[in-house]
């Protein structure tokens, strides 16, 4: 389970909203000062990610909790938003490479990769719609962010 603080901004007809600052790695790094992703994260700034969460603990606006979300959505999210369209790109610079026989053969291979490439985004797209709103990929809250978890010592 990965997990993220948040805090409760809203809670109504059986939904709960939080929100999250969304991070960079930057600030742990020893070269940060000489770094341009690290003038980028400093730039733009923290800003705050919104989400509609499970609350299975009760957590009223303004608590502090800890939200968290499968390691398999995000895997199975990942393979799909990349590994879809990189397929699709093969697939497709394939066909355009053996449907134009050795005339023109890179520009059908580029032509052909490219619509690959965007059939690959439109599915990756198409299929995210339809798991959006599942209620077992959504994030939902563990615990309130002030309780501690004590545990036994071992012998």
């Amino acid at each position: 389970m990965i997990e993220e603080t948040a805090w409760v901004v809203r809670v109504d007809d059986g939904e709960t909203w939080v929100e999250t600052q969304r991070r960079s790695s930057c600030g742990s790094c020893a070269s940060k000062s000489g770094c341009g992703t690290s003038a980028l994260a400093e730039w733009f700034g923290r800003r705050t990610v919104g989400l509609r969460v499970d609350n299975p603990v009760g957590a009223r606006i303004g608590e502090q909790v800890v939200i968290g979300v499968p390691e398999s959505i995000l895997v199975n999210g990942a393979a799909r938003m990349y590994g879809l369209p990189l397929l699709t790109l093969l697939i497709g610079a394939s066909i355009g490479g053996w449907l134009a026989g050795d005339v023109h053969n890179d520009l059908m291979t580029g032509l052909g990769g490219g619509l690959g490439l965007l059939a690959g985004f439109a599915l990756a797209r198409r299929g995210s719609g339809d798991r959006r709103d599942r209620r077992d990929g959504r994030p939902r809250i563990l615990r309130r962010a002030s309780q501690f978890v004590v545990f036994p010592e071992r012998v």
